[in-house]
């Protein structure tokens, strides 16, 4: 199968990713603060008891707002804060010389977190099927409250999911390049890791070839209903009745002794695997049809509010968190069927 690359269609499916912060506004990362109201500092202050006297000696710190004095976090006196603008200007130099326009940006918990996404100027085709394209993303963010630190994700989006996973770490460390390097701390030698993290980031375009000529191998792995059922069981956890002494499945309520839980999700996921997106190209019944399912159901499901707007904490965990840690788990286990 042949793996092409296309300039960016008109009107593109829109992942649910894309509903997080807001439409970035502006050409610089001035003019882009500015507009989403992230253009305030931090500062780090030591930590007094109402007495006056510092809490432990000064090893402490906070983190705060110095629009609206917001403590954010408490830190040690290694800390370093790194600045909103510190984490966007990572991508300013990609959009200077490689064409990345910016997406959206937000925050969350007044600040705790920043975040913002990037989108490169090339799609990229799996196979011969027109309609299976992948859209290129940089996604980036930062915690203010001591939480963590910088990071930043190489990624694709297929039609309405994202498809970065385990690919990027494989990716790097055949190239030489620890994985590690896409996560900053927020120490003495954070200016000099992002140095590095921006020469990383160039080679995005070449992490989604990969994963797209793994894409295709994957095409032509094909699995029985049996084999979905088992993989969906391993990559969700869902918890099998078993015998206690024998060990053996009990199957009365379900033939895979899953509880009422697992088995809601299930039927979710087979009723995608009969989704267009997931038979589209004679990709029907295949292990890349099998991710798919997966990585849509996390992306879609129990991400959204009651008024129907998207809880952004819950979608920041499909790019950086649990959700993440899911697809990863799923397609390592997919690639060991690669022959």
């Amino acid at each position: 199968m042949s793996i092409q690359i296309n300039r960016k269609r008109e009107n593109s499916m829109i992942p649910a990713v894309t509903l997080m912060g807001k439409a970035a506004v502006g050409t610089t990362v001035d003019e882009v603060l500015e507009n989403a109201g992230l253009n305030y500092e931090i500062g780090m202050e030591p930590i007094y008891t109402s007495s006056g006297k510092v809490i432990r000696d000064g090893n402490y710190r906070r983190t705060f707002r110095k629009d609206n004095d917001l403590t954010l976090g408490i830190v040690g006196k290694s800390y370093h804060v790194a600045q909103n603008k510190d984490l966007f200007n990572i991508a300013d130099v990609l959009t200077d010389q490689f064409d990345v326009e910016w997406d959206r940006v937000g925050s969350l918990d007044s600040g705790r977190r920043v975040f913002g996404s990037f989108i490169l100027p090339d799609h990229i085709t799996i196979g011969d099927n027109p309609d299976e394209t992948m859209e290129q993303r940089i996604y980036l963010s930062n915690t203010n409250d001591g939480s963590g630190g910088l990071r930043a994700l190489p990624t694709n989006v297929r039609l309405f999911c994202q498809n970065q996973t385990a690919h990027v770490a494989r990716m790097l460390k055949e190239w030489g390049i620890n994985p590690k390097a896409l996560s900053i701390r927020h120490s003495s030698k954070m200016e000099e890791r992002i140095g590095q993290l921006k020469e990383i980031l160039k080679i995005t375009n070449h992490l989604n070839i990969k994963f797209a000529e793994n894409a295709a191998e994957l095409m032509r792995v094909e699995m029985t209903e049996s084999d979905m059922t088992e993989f969906f069981i391993d990559t969700f956890g869902w918890t099998q009745k078993t015998n206690e002494k024998t060990g053996e499945i009990i199957t009365d309520n379900h033939p895979y002794g899953l509880a009422t839980r697992g088995q809601n999700q299930l039927e979710v996921l087979d009723e995608l695997l009969t989704h267009d997106t997931n038979t589209t190209g004679g990709m029907a019944g295949t292990a890349w049809a099998a991710y798919n399912a997966v990585t849509e159901y996390i992306d879609h499901n129990g991400i959204l509010l009651a008024s129907g707007k998207p809880k952004e904490s819950s979608v920041m965990n499909t790019v950086f968190g649990v959700g993440a840690t899911r697809k990863a788990k799923a397609w390592s286990n997919l690639m060991e069927l690669v022959v």
